[in-house]
């Protein structure tokens, strides 16, 4: 849902940066578990105000336990996928990049 969505971007921009600047979601992509087990996963990207650099490997973990934090998930389960530089019309910043996770 649009609410679930916009909760789980603020508290994972919370935990990389102290502001959330846009977020956009997917339809849910199924996934086959090793064992044969149908699996979901929301696909979420979000624009920080930060540099590709300043995505330090310490803010990917404290943005990835924000995300779990929120979703009510351990850790483990919340993938970054891709970071980017943010396409300029979405920039609401001089400086702000893209981060994909599910």
């Amino acid at each position: 849902t649009s609410d679930a969505a916009s909760e789980t971007t603020a508290a994972a921009a919370n935990a990389a940066t102290t502001a959330t600047v846009s977020a956009s979601t997917t339809t849910p992509v199924p996934d086959i578990a090793p064992d044969g087990t149908p699996q979901v996963f929301v696909e979420v990207s979000v624009t920080v105000p930060l540099t590709i650099a300043e995505f330090t490997d310490a803010k990917r973990v404290s943005f990835r336990k924000g995300i779990a934090n929120a979703a009510g998930t351990a850790i483990d389960k919340v993938e970054i996928t891709q970071v980017s530089a943010a396409n300029r019309r979405r920039m609401l910043l001089e400086t702000s990049i893209s981060v994909d996770f599910r």
